[in-house]
């Protein structure tokens, strides 16, 4: 009995230490209550001069910050005074195959040669009519990249994989569970929730379909939202598997891409800061309601969280182990950031600055990589330079996007600067402060999000913020350096630096890093438990599991439960527009489709030119006895009105008799009218 007592007993010298984290887990407890409790998404929350003064009126995040400052300290005190590493222990270093480096000459300046010719072809003013038929471009690009990697690598062997199966086989095994968990839950019940589809949706489901119809066939032309046509890409499987009918044949694109985040992310913190903390990462990001909304959204801006955590852990694993393919991986993956959504530039610049700490801080890195730095170099100019090529006739595209939404390019920062008498830096303070809370504290409203919640939980922004304290205090290493640059940068460049901050679909890339981040707590954590006895030891890791369970229940619950039915992301101009396609399809190509829809919805809209691509489709709103008559006869005519113009279309109806007059509630409110519409049906 005596010994078993002994099992639960601290040790005197252990004593000060759990003192220490259990004032830490106090004052973050504090911390965040204090942020539930005055966090509001109203004006002045994020006005940083305020904050004192509105300590008072318990509207001020003051409070919770100091509170997580005293946690941190205590934190820091109570792993030094246990003895217990601030930052969990990178995973033990695994030999890759040994591969002769191939002897191959003379393919260097052939595969630069073809790219450059790729790029001159498509410089060339009226490239886009002239490559109408763009594969034979695509394949020379292709073959640049092949024979400069024919010269570089040599593949592994069957032999060679089966060792690596043999010896990793329990691992690869969890890692496709974990990708499995990620794929189920970005594809649950994918065509209605999130309700509806949004029209930006639409855009992408055309650009995809616009390859399917042999209309867009210039891979490295310049499409919808200045973006270049590669980007739609992994769309197409989906519209062209399932078609061009329904929600999810857009959104498969996106859940694939998210699912992939979550097993790169995970293999990251695995390699950075040890299994524990991949599995952690990899658990809290499946079900993060934020990263899980934009994985189910087909909107390609959660490519961003892709290509930060694939490029990221390829350039992190490449300088610690030297070899060669992976630097020429990470040069490709940082190329094809230039082809996707305008947030994953900020992943080649992160990859870009870590090599540039390694090479200030690390003694002799720079002598003992240069020629696999150079090769790097060299495959992210062949993969990015046809793309280069392109921008050189379209100029105002590569950096369209930053010059319509970035608070210089558009004025924003001058006017805020007239308007407020503040100077330009406290501006850019306040943006981060309503960019950074959101995490933590507020909800994300707007922006395609519309979360009255903080992007992560109760229990995971504890971990989250106690994550941060924790790599600034080891700063100097490398990893820690990196992982809270890929954190903040998202959140500066994609949200802090461009309007209508809070901006939730330009901070994906921040996701992985975030969980990265809690899970270093969450694991730091752990082992300090585990060194105070022998029972704390067995019960350290019980607790870590049901911690990730319990938070895991709560996510998914608020995801799949209380964000759904409180139809946050409801929307009646897209809703319009999603329940009237089935009536549109039925047209076809020899019917007409009016919408009477302003000030709400208009036939320019996304999603009527992806439903019905081929259905003349017109706006009808200045309604009089002449417009009608132009309505034409021996065709399938179909008009579609908002409740507000129901007496519009009423008038409609009196001077074309015959027709049948339709009306549609709303799907998630049915006591309310989405729409009425009216169809009259001249063939048979």
């Amino acid at each position: 009995m005596r010994k078993q007592l002994t099992a639960f007993a601290i040790p005197p010298e252990r004593k000060t230490g759990t003192f220490s984290l259990l004032a830490s887990l106090g004052f973050a407890l504090l911390g965040q209550t204090l942020f539930a409790l005055s966090a509001t998404n109203g004006a002045g929350y994020e006005e940083i001069s305020e904050w004192l003064a509105r300590v008072g009126d318990n509207a001020s995040p003051l409070p919770g910050i100091l509170s997580y400052l005293a946690a941190i300290f205590f934190l820091l005190r109570g792993l030094k005074q246990l003895g217990t590493p601030l930052l969990p222990a990178s995973a033990p270093q695994t030999a890759s195959p040994a591969l002769a480096q191939p002897a191959r000459m003379g393919f260097w300046f052939s595969s630069l040669g073809l790219a450059l010719f790729a790029a001159y072809q498509l410089s060339l003013p009226g490239a886009q009519e002239r490559h109408s038929n763009g594969y034979p471009i695509l394949a020379v690009w292709i073959l640049s990249l092949g024979l400069f990697l024919y010269h570089q690598v040599n593949l592994p062997t069957p032999r060679t994989l089966l060792d690596l199966w043999r010896k990793h086989k329990k691992e690869i095994l969890a890692l496709l569970l974990l990708l499995l968990l990620a794929f189920s839950l970005r594809l649950l019940d994918l065509e209605l929730h999130p309700y509806p589809m949004n029209n930006d949706e639409g855009e992408v489901g055309k650009s995809a379909l616009c390859f399917l119809r042999g209309e867009c066939n210039n891979f490295f032309d310049i499409g919808w939202a200045h973006r270049p046509r590669l980007a739609f890409l992994p769309y197409l499987p989906g519209v062209a598997w399932f078609g061009n009918a329904s929600a999810l044949s857009v959104r498969v694109g996106s859940a694939l891409l998210g699912g992939l985040a979550v097993l790169f992310t995970a293999l990251f913190a695995r390699e950075a800061f040890g299994r524990a903390a991949g599995w952690v990462a990899g658990i809290l990001l499946s079900a993060l309601p934020y990263h899980l909304h934009f994985s189910r959204t087909g909107v390609d801006n959660i490519v961003d969280s892709l290509t930060s955590a694939l490029l990221l852990w390829l350039t992190y694993r490449a300088v610690q182990r030297g070899e060669r393919t992976f630097y020429l991986a990470a040069g490709i993956i940082a190329g094809l950031c230039f082809y996707t959504y305008p947030g994953s530039r900020l992943s080649a610049g992160l990859a870009l600055l870590f090599l540039l700490y390694v090479s200030l801080f690390r003694r002799g890195f720079l002598r003992a990589n240069t020629t696999n730095l150079l090769m790097a170099g060299i495959a992210f100019f062949l993969t990015l330079a046809p793309l280069l090529g392109s921008y050189t006739i379209n100029t105002n595209d590569f950096n369209g996007r930053l010059n319509m939404v970035g608070i210089v390019e558009s004025g924003y920062l001058q006017s805020q600067t007239e308007a407020t008498g503040r100077p330009a830096v406290y501006i850019v303070a306040r943006q981060f402060a309503l960019s950074f809370l959101p995490f933590v504290a507020t909800g994300a409203p707007a922006n395609f999000f519309n979360s009255p919640r903080p992007y992560f939980s109760f229990g995971s922004a504890i971990l989250l913020l106690l994550g941060i304290g924790l790599v600034l205090a080891r700063l100097r290493e490398e990893r820690a350096f990196l992982v809270l640059a890929w954190f903040i940068a998202p959140i500066l460049f994609g949200s802090a630096l461009t309007i209508s901050a809070p901006s939730s679909q330009r901070m994906l890339g921040a996701t992985p890093a975030a969980v990265i981040l809690a899970a270093i707590s969450l694991v730091s954590l752990t082992k300090a438990l585990q060194s105070l006895n022998q029972a704390a030891k067995v019960a350290a890791p019980a607790l870590l599991l049901l911690f990730l369970l319990l938070n895991g229940v709560v996510e998914l619950k608020y995801y799949f439960g209380e964000y759904r039915s409180g139809n946050y992301y409801a929307d009646l101009s897209n809703e319009i527009v999603y329940e009237s396609r089935t009536y549109i399809s039925d047209l076809g190509k020899n019917g007409i489709f009016y919408m009477v829809g302003a000030p709400v919805t208009y036939v320019v809209f996304g999603n009527f030119g992806y439903f019905s691509p081929d259905t003349p489709k017109f706006d009808f709103n200045e309604i009089s006895p002449a417009f009608v008559s132009q309505v034409p006869t021996g065709k399938n005519i179909l008009f579609v009105a908002t409740p507000s113009r129901e007496a519009d279309l009423r008038q409609i109806a009196a001077q074309l008799p015959g027709g049948e007059w339709i009306t549609v509630p709303r799907r998630s409110f049915p006591q309310e009218i989405l729409f009425f519409a009216y169809q009259i049906r001249r063939q048979p």
